[in-house]
């Protein structure tokens, strides 16, 4: 097994990943990292080349990692490539503002890896729009160890180092230099206005995910103000007659008691612990007894709003409204 303090870093290309990366470098040390950026890249570790791309087995390299103790293994890869290896706690991630993240990567593969087509190509293709979610698909984001903004940069480490107690320096690495003297977070880039429709057509899964991400950076940050326990949790069913969830704290085999509100009332206190299977690939506590759900005496109507928070502190798993159905949402008050 990896030592416990591995950290598996999804590094979604243009969030300050290079700059994260090299901060958690410098704080662990090079020779306790290792990198994935594909097979024929200078960056890739001789192991992860040979034991992930020549002489595909990831239990052989899972035992070279350790052998060498591991403390980092990062690179441009999809969340679950690596998952089986890592706890889901041990995950970590950078978003950024979807407009941002699609212009700055089109520019960065134009300018540096010549890539031949308009930026509409690039819209349409694989690394467009979308390109975000789909990395980090694999794995619910409130599973995961962490999860920064790069729009929040330096608040970001702040959370990162309270979660794992690893005081970052905050770097400024892989910039535009020819976009405001490399300012950072860097000026906004413009879309143009006939690709405008392009872009939020094929990016609606990335501002949910950017959504969910600035939610839990700021449940993050008022639990640190309050001195208080970050729970990972999410709602993640609502439907009339069941509302569902998970919740849990890292480390610990305690169980979480959430409270499940209907139109701001609340209407029952649960604890977490109802199986959830396809969370226990994740290595998350309780071997996956971390579940709630609540089944209303009364279906839920069209208009109610259903939220959950931690009972101890408050803290807001998840809050949805019942819209009416689609023709009929632009009707509402």
């Amino acid at each position: 097994m990896l030592p416990t303090s591995t950290l598996f870093f999804v590094h979604i290309p243009k969030t300050a990943g290079t700059s994260f990366r090299r901060s958690i470098a410098d704080a662990v040390g090079d020779g306790h990292c290792h990198f994935d950026y594909g097979p024929s890249s200078s960056e890739t570790s001789p192991l992860v080349k040979q034991l992930a791309y020549d002489e595909p087995d990831l239990f052989r390299l899972q035992q070279a990692l350790a052998r060498a103790s591991c403390r980092l293994l990062a690179g441009h890869v999809h969340a679950g490539r690596y998952a089986p290896l890592v706890p889901a706690a041990r995950v970590v991630s950078f978003v950024r503002d979807p407009v941002q993240q699609v212009m700055s990567h089109y520019e960065h593969q134009r300018l540096h890896n010549r890539y031949p087509g308009s930026l509409e190509d690039f819209l349409r293709g694989p690394l467009g729009p979308g390109f975000q979610a789909r990395v980090l698909a694999a794995l619910p984001i409130e599973a995961l160890g962490f999860v920064g903004v790069t729009e929040r940069y330096e608040d970001s480490l702040r959370a990162f180092s309270t979660a794992f107690g690893i005081t970052l320096e905050v770097r400024r690495l892989n910039l535009n230099p020819s976009r405001a003297q490399g300012a950072f977070p860097a000026p906004a880039y413009a879309v143009p206005d006939e690709l405008r429709g392009l872009m939020e057509e094929r990016g609606g899964p990335d501002q949910v995910l950017y959504q969910r991400a600035n939610a839990l950076l700021d449940a993050r940050l008022e639990a640190m103000a309050a001195a208080q326990p970050f729970v990972h949790g999410a709602l993640t069913a609502v439907v009339p007659t069941h509302i569902g969830g998970f919740a849990y704290l890292t480390g610990s085999q305690k169980p979480v008691r959430v409270q499940v509100l209907v139109n701001r009332r609340i209407v029952r206190e649960v604890l977490a612990t109802a199986d959830r299977p396809a969370l226990r690939a994740l290595k998350v506590p309780r071997n996956a007894f971390v579940g709630f759900d609540y089944r209303p005496a009364e279906p839920l109507a069209v208009g109610d709003s259903v939220s959950v928070r931690v009972a101890a502190t408050g803290q807001l798993l998840g809050e949805i409204d019942l819209f009416a159905p689609k023709e009929r949402r632009g009707q509402r008050s």
